[in-house]
């Protein structure tokens, strides 16, 4: 290390980022959340399981046997390749933006990953808090009118 370097300069690490970011510039966002999975060991049973519990008033709509039982009755082409199966709890903000699917499918870095988020008990869908625009209003009106 040269000495005039000042002492914030040498205690960097090797391929830490600095300047603001806390990770990397993606471009489409598409590994933010579900970036710190492994893949599985070649002695591990796939798909694997990971089952978060629900909050009081939601449920999962089909339960690990459910889904091992239905992955079953695919061809194996359909579902080989898939890694792991997450039941995902969402954070209320999450469900309160209105964004947030009922599934998702992530893949990369050798994980094949499908995400299932639960339901409402009362099976209402919570859109937003915000009102639609005028113009995705008539948007939807003129597609639905058009079938």
């Amino acid at each position: 290390m040269n000495r005039k370097r000042t002492a914030w300069k040498k205690s960097r690490k090797f391929g830490d980022v600095y300047g603001g970011r806390a990770s990397t510039k993606i471009p489409n966002r598409i590994f933010n959340r579900m970036h710190s999975l492994s893949p599985p060991g070649p002695c591990d049973e796939v798909p694997l399981y990971i089952v978060d519990n629900p909050s009081r008033d939601y449920f999962f709509p089909l339960s690990t046997e459910e889904i091992s039982r239905e992955l079953q009755n695919l061809p194996n082409n359909d579902w080989s390749d898939i890694t792991h199966i997450w039941l995902r709890r969402f954070k209320k903000t999450e469900y309160q933006r209105g964004e947030l699917p009922f599934a998702e499918f992530i893949c990369g870095s050798g994980v094949r990953l499908i995400v299932l988020y639960p339901w409402p008990r009362d099976l209402r869908l919570f859109i937003s808090k915000k009102h639609p625009k005028e113009r995705q209003i008539k948007r939807f009106a003129d597609y639905t009118t058009s079938l």
